[in-house]
């Protein structure tokens, strides 16, 4: 193998060469520059396209196209409304959509969010555009409130609150954006005033309740069972409206059960009964005494309601056999401490 090597000597040789050693680094590096330009781009569209992703919602544009996703997606770049997309693939189908719906796994479909940016200068399509989407949220908290506004200024058509726009001037556009959000703004108000005489209300009937359980001796316990006006009324305000009234009902049904047998005004002899009875059951469990059946348990309603349905010498027998129970455990134990005392 033979190598040539050119040796210049003269400097009209040396900035030839020179020359065009630049000129062939200029195009190899103009070269790779459109190589990773193109790749960026590649990966760009890739990105954008969701693949076998569904947006669904939103749409305020359907359409038959040919072009597949990448038309669709141009459709909702040329489009000022247009903030997100979704090509049906089997029925050839696009979707514009004036929001952005949450992605959801589908293999019929391909989605992306627009990319382009809204640049330029204020046109009406894009006032107009802003204008239905501000239209459409207050609808969304209109009908998330339950103010029951209806009428031409209250739908989630965004085809017709942009056509609507087009043909008002700024000034009418101006005033029906703040009809609405006054509208809302004293609709949340008077929801609130409603909302804190109701839950008033119910901290006032949960106190009455929790009287009456007291007067009873029901014995009804827990959080629901509290004396505390304020922790009713914060817990109110907090909770759906279905909610505060389902436990409102439940104490209802608790009273109702402790009171099944029995009308009138507090019966004293069965409350003592109730209460003796309980007393008797925790020295049951605290001298390991190990007594069970229908009146071992520590339900201090259940066993008023039984009073109440019994003759009194009926309780009497209860009780004299508790005692006699308790008190034979507790002399058996005395005995056994005794023993291993010594």
């Amino acid at each position: 193998m033979m190598t040539v090597v050119f040796r210049v000597t003269s400097d009209k040789g040396r900035k030839s060469v020179r020359g065009m050693t630049n000129r062939l680094r200029s195009r190899a590096g103009l070269a790779m520059a459109l190589f990773l330009l193109a790749a960026t781009g590649l990966s760009a569209d890739a990105a954008a396209d969701e693949q076998d992703t569904a947006r669904w919602g939103g749409d305020y544009k359907i359409f038959r196209l040919n072009g597949g996703a990448r038309a669709c997606e141009r459709a909702c770049e040329k489009d000022w409304s247009c903030r997100a997309w979704t090509f049906i693939r089997p029925a050839s189908q696009c979707r514009l959509k004036y929001t952005v719906p949450p992605p959801a796994d589908n293999p019929c479909c391909v989605s992306g969010v627009k990319r382009v940016a809204d640049s330029g200068p204020e046109t009406q399509e894009r006032r107009c555009a802003a204008f239905a989407n501000r239209a459409i949220e207050q609808q969304e908290q209109n009908l998330a409130e339950r103010c029951g506004y209806t009428g031409p200024l209250w739908h989630l058509n965004y085809g017709r609150h942009y056509r609507r726009c087009l043909s008002l001037g700024p000034a009418e556009r101006r005033a029906e954006r703040v009809e609405r959000r006054d509208a809302l703004k004293a609709c949340i108000q008077y929801a609130d005033r409603s909302r804190r005489l109701e839950c008033d209300h119910y901290a006032r009937l949960a106190v009455a309740q929790l009287r009456t359980n007291q007067d009873n001796a029901c014995g009804l316990t827990g959080r629901r069972w509290s004396g505390r006006y304020q922790r009713h009324f914060d817990w109110c305000m907090g909770a759906q409206r279905a909610v505060r009234w389902d436990e409102a009902a439940r104490r209802e049904a608790g009273l109702a059960r402790c009171l099944a047998g029995f009308a009138g005004p507090r019966n004293q002899a069965c409350a003592d009964f109730a209460r003796i009875l309980v007393k008797q059951f925790r020295k049951n469990e605290k001298y390991r005494c190990g007594r069970s059946g229908p009146h071992w348990h520590g339900d201090e309603a259940r066993h008023y309601l039984w009073c109440t349905q019994n003759s009194p010498a009926a309780r009497e027998r209860v009780m004299r056999r508790h005692r006699k129970a308790i008190k034979k455990c507790k002399s058996v134990g005395r005995a056994l401490k005794f023993i291993f005392k010594f």
